[in-house]
């Protein structure tokens, strides 16, 4: 984890996309592939430690408020949302921000900002029984804390929508009939001979499986 910290990465921001006021083991980049790259190990990265510190009773590696990279990078760095520059993890706990609101938001994104609220939720919430009445501060925070988890799981897409896939990502749709429909999103690049070769190995796994089922 501080690796990562040695390399930049709590600071992928706009609009550098690196950071400007500490030093950083990784150069420089202005290709978006690698900017995404490293949004996303971060965050990845982030989400680990934060379940393994809350597993383990552990402080956290690095403070909330000193992590300023964004959630996912913008498809238009032009022409985006104020908030969305600087959102991060504090902007979760913002009053009025639209931070919790991820209808829209990636897979990543989601699983990162769920990480986050589950690991403060939970430290809180040990203190809550021993805390006093008139700890004003420390009660706010609750309070923040438990609108962002009502606004965030407010905001998720429908389990009956349709699925929906950034744009150009490449996925496996497969129907069963033990299921309706059964969608795959690929984390990172993949050729379609890739594609095909996931595709045959499901669907071979898919009917052994039917078989099974028929058959018991």
């Amino acid at each position: 984890m501080m690796f990562g910290v040695a390399c930049g990465l709590p600071a992928v921001r706009l609009p550098e996309w690196h950071p400007f006021s500490t030093p950083s083991l990784l150069p420089h980049t202005h290709s978006r592939v690698e900017i995404q790259r490293r949004i996303r190990l971060w965050w990845t990265m982030f989400t680990i430690n934060r379940f393994i510190s809350l597993t383990a009773n552990v402080k956290t590696d690095v403070d909330d408020e000193i992590i300023e990279t964004v959630w996912e990078l913008p498809s238009d760095s032009e022409n985006i949302d104020p908030e969305v520059r600087c959102g991060s993890v504090s902007s979760l706990f913002a009053c009025d921000n639209r931070s919790t609101y991820v209808y829209h938001d990636t897979a990543n994104a989601v699983r990162s900002k769920c990480a986050a609220l589950v690991e403060r939720a939970a430290r809180f919430g040990l203190k809550a029984a021993s805390a006093s009445d008139h700890d004003r501060v420390f009660w706010e925070k609750f309070e923040a804390i438990d609108e962002a988890i009502r606004h965030l799981t407010g905001s998720l897409p429908s389990v009956y929508e349709e699925s929906r896939y950034e744009a150009g990502a490449a996925h496996i749709e497969l129907r069963t009939t033990q299921m309706n429909r059964l969608n795959i999103c690929c984390s990172g690049p993949a050729s379609r001979s890739e594609i095909n070769h996931i595709f045959h190995r499901l669907r071979t796994f898919f009917t052994r499986e039917e078989r099974v089922n028929l058959t018991s």
